[in-house]
């Protein structure tokens, strides 16, 4: 195809590579992106550790595998919880966890996929950048699970569904708090 500069009035040629560039981009197809994937049952999960206030944390009984994960304790102060949802469902599971270390969290995702609350992933399992989500529980993912463990940056969107959860847990815990403060005053 030949062109002429409005401002010089010179002819030229576009390459191939340029008339490519300037057709308009293929239309999408829905079962091509990426929220219809996301919408259908276990086909990706979120995963995200939820730590409670100090002045909320509580006392909790452990049993059987919860017991063990936290070196066979009956009683601990509830402080850290990972909490895995199925992005298309909205189910949702949670474990308390003693620390944020890959072992633990690794554990608690094991107990998670073992009670079957929640089935296993088939694509992907989404996380942050956090060290918790590293070794141990990477491998668990990739290896036990077959799934992808992809890891969001700093755009906290990838991983919205179990932030607004986690979201809303706090605030109702927080309204539950206040509310029996009130009440035994």
């Amino acid at each position: 195809i030949n062109m002429t500069d409005v401002a010089s009035g010179r002819q030229f040629k576009l390459s191939h590579e340029t008339r490519e560039m300037q057709k308009p981009p293929e239309k999408i197809k829905k079962h091509d992106s990426g929220k219809y994937k996301d919408s259908k049952p276990n086909v990706t999960h979120q995963v995200d550790i939820f730590s409670i206030p100090k002045a909320r944390q509580r006392e909790i009984r452990l049993t059987g595998a919860d017991k063990e994960r936290f070196g066979g304790r009956q009683k601990v102060k509830a402080k850290l919880a990972l909490i895995v949802q199925d992005v298309g469902t909205r189910k949702l599971d949670i474990k308390w966890i003693p620390n944020k270390s890959a072992p633990a969290t690794a554990d608690a995702l094991k107990q998670i996929y073992k009670e079957g609350t929640l089935k296993r992933p088939t694509f992907r399992l989404m996380s942050d950048k956090g060290n918790e989500y590293q070794s141990e529980f990477k491998k668990f993912v990739e290896d036990d699970l077959q799934v992808r463990q992809v890891m969001k940056d700093s755009d906290y969107s990838h991983v919205g569904v179990v932030d607004r959860y986690i979201a809303r847990f706090r605030t109702e815990l927080n309204t539950q708090q206040n509310q029996y403060e009130a009440e035994h005053r």
